[in-house]
């Protein structure tokens, strides 16, 4: 398949998260997971003992102080106030920093202790599985040759390349991996290097809402990716990485929501004793269903103090919201012909469960200008009952005035006894126009193997997508004196492998947002029935559809 979206080298990613949104507290779904600093491999063994204090408590968990940071690698960073090449967030407020003024060193490679093996000898049964020559102290098979990435940069993403250089080290290939690019510019990129059919770049970053768009870029990885090294993927994830039968990518860390909940409320026995009064069953817990939802949302709320719901209700964080509500009422975006149908039943049902949440008066009146910033700052102040929300903002909630009263849960079934939790996971991709393509391959299954994961958690506190590494990743967390940090992790790692839901693999997805979410915002402001507002989206949907080339 041809990149279809002629219009993609103006995706709106407004979602993106570059320095500067991090410093305005504008975190995105995708990119909420850490400002993380580059963190010394020598340093390994001591980020891992410090980090059931703080890395592992979120995927947003910041070191306690500076002198924290100071002591697990005082040899390789001088910590400072001001401005630097990366910066680590440390307060609820993300407006003080901590900040490193110098890209640590590596001056002596120490093997990654992982669930499986040293790292060096991971990347040496990896490079001889693909290539079919194993390296040796005295033997670098791929000595001379230069590989070249397109990679997503930024505080979130930089821990885990610090494996390139031991990877260069056991197979003597160079990397250049200096061509670091935001989400935004970095999708445009991969449209102009697909198109132009350019072997410039060997491997990428890529992301399972946008890969579809340069399907055709990608070098099919199935030969590659088998038996238990590809069971090892969460499974609901790594379904997210296929199109049209082949693996095109491999998964790096995964974001998915979960149901933030006030314990002080649905634990308070005068609450409870009210609500089986009013409802006439027992106040057990955060919603199951959508009528839970409802009654909850509804007997929480006492306006102006306190609102029982809050959702985003605009932009791509409206149109997901009512996706993954669509499909758990047993409904979809498209047919298998690529035929919207968002406009049927299902859609409507969905549609309209958020429209009466709103008319409704159990969401802030403020709901339609809101996105994922103004909704978590409304649960840590204390101001919602429960809401829908990512991993990264974990950690600000703990150290709001929340912050010893919630507790999180997988979201409510669906009319159609579904659960479906709109997520994505960035990931890695090998040009199939490279002239160096078995030793990209392998570089890629190094950069999405269970020690790189593992080391790539515990160094940002961004959710991995294999088994092995998130169980050892939870292994760790049990250690925490708050079980809520190792109770997490269990429920993303069942969200990621039953109730992971991706955007459809389209290049279009951009264009199918920007006109779904303003139709669905008349319908929840009351300017248009929910079937009125999806009619029209569809029928929108289906002309960038045509003009896309989906119809013959």
């Amino acid at each position: 398949m041809s990149v279809k979206n002629k219009n993609n080298q103006n995706i709106n990613l407004n979602n993106d998260m570059n320095n500067d949104i991090l410093r305005r507290r504008k975190f995105s779904r995708r990119d909420a997971i850490s400002a993380g600093a580059k963190i010394s491999l020598a340093a390994i063994g001591g980020i891992i003992v410090g980090a059931i204090g703080g890395y592992v408590a979120s995927s947003m968990a910041a070191p306690a102080s500076t002198t924290t940071i100071t002591q697990r690698i005082t040899e390789t960073i001088t910590s400072t106030v001001g401005a630097a090449t990366v910066t680590q967030t440390i307060t609820n407020t993300v407006t003080s920093t901590v900040t490193i003024t110098k890209t640590p060193t590596v001056t002596e490679i120490i093997p990654i202790v992982s669930p499986t093996a040293p790292l060096e000898e991971t990347i040496a049964d990896i490079v001889t599985e693909v290539t079919g020559k194993r390296p040796t102290e005295t033997y670098k098979p791929f000595a001379g040759i230069t590989l070249r990435g397109l990679l997503i940069g930024g505080g979130a993403y930089e821990a885990l390349y610090q494996i390139i250089p031991i990877f260069e080290k056991v197979t003597g290939a160079t990397v250049d991996s200096t061509t670091r690019l935001s989400h935004f510019e970095l999708n445009k990129k991969l449209v102009i290097e697909a198109e132009a059919k350019s072997d410039k770049f060997d491997f990428f970053s890529d992301h399972t809402s946008f890969f579809a768009g340069w399907a055709d870029f990608h070098l099919p990885l199935n030969d590659y990716i088998t038996g238990t090294d590809k069971n090892d993927f969460l499974g609901k994830v790594f379904e997210a990485c296929e199109y049209e039968g082949n693996i095109l990518i491999l998964p790096r860390h995964s974001d998915s929501r979960l149901v933030y909940y006030r314990t002080d409320l649905f634990e308070d026995e005068n609450m409870k004793a009210k609500f089986k009064q009013q409802y006439g069953y027992e106040l057990e817990g955060p919603p199951k269903d959508w009528n839970q939802w409802f009654d909850m949302a509804k007997f929480f709320t006492n306006a102006p103090e306190i609102y029982g719901f809050v959702f985003t209700g605009k932009e791509e964080a409206l149109t997901g919201t009512i996706y993954e509500a669509t499909v758990a009422a047993g409904g979809n975006f498209f047919d298998e012909d690529w035929n919207p149908i968002m406009n049927d039943e299902p859609g409507v049902q969905a549609l309209t469960h958020y429209v009466r949440l709103y008319q409704e008066k159990t969401t802030p009146p403020g709901v339609p200008n809101y996105l994922w910033d103004e909704v978590n700052s409304l649960f840590r102040a204390g101001k919602v009952a429960f809401l829908f929300d990512w991993p990264g903002w974990y950690s600000l909630v703990k150290e709001s005035e929340v912050g010893g009263k919630f507790d999180l849960a997988i979201y409510p079934k669906g009319p159609a006894n579904k659960i479906a939790v709109w997520s994505g996971s960035h990931a890695f991709g090998v040009n199939k126009y490279s002239k160096n393509q078995e030793i990209a391959i392998a570089l890629v299954k190094v950069l999405t193997s269970a020690p790189a994961l593992y080391f790539e958690a515990v160094s940002t506190g961004a959710i991995p997508t294999r088994k092995s590494s998130l169980e050892q990743f939870i292994k760790d967390a049990e250690k925490s004196p708050d079980p809520r940090d190792s109770k997490r992790l269990r429920l993303l790692m069942e969200v990621m492998d039953k109730y992971y839901l991706p955007v459809p693999k389209t290049g279009e997805w951009s264009r199918i947002s920007d006109a779904f979410w303003p139709e669905a915002q008349k319908a929840i402001l009351g300017q248009k029935s929910p079937k009125e507002a999806l009619d029209t989206i569809a029928q929108k949907v289906r002309e960038i559809m045509r003009e896309a080339g989906y119809y013959t």
